[in-house]
């Protein structure tokens, strides 16, 4: 499966070359900060955890709370997308191609 920065304009017939380099380092910063995200929340859980400060429902809480920042992260990445006139199944195919 190729990833995402294997991925050429010539991959998708009709597609702006430009726009498309664009969308890419989008989704490549997008992916970085979103592990991010996830590494900070594994330790803010452990030393919750660790101190047996909270309980379940903390925990739930933050995995919520990181959820709906990494969607706010991705979705500077869904407009371009959009405004490629490309989806994520037409990615999907060129993937596992």
């Amino acid at each position: 499966m190729k990833k995402i920065i294997d991925l050429q304009p010539s991959d998708f017939p009709g597609v702006n070359p430009q726009k498309f380099e664009e969308w890419k380092q989008a989704t490549h910063y997008a992916s970085r900060r979103t592990n991010i995200v996830w590494i900070v929340l594994i330790v803010v859980n452990s030393i919750l955890f660790i101190s047996r400060i909270g309980g379940p429902l903390v925990y739930f809480l933050l995995c919520i709370i990181a959820i709906a920042i990494t969607g706010f992260i991705q979705r500077p990445t869904m407009s371009l997308l959009k405004e490629l006139g490309m989806t994520q199944a037409d990615i999907k195919r060129v993937r596992q191609a």
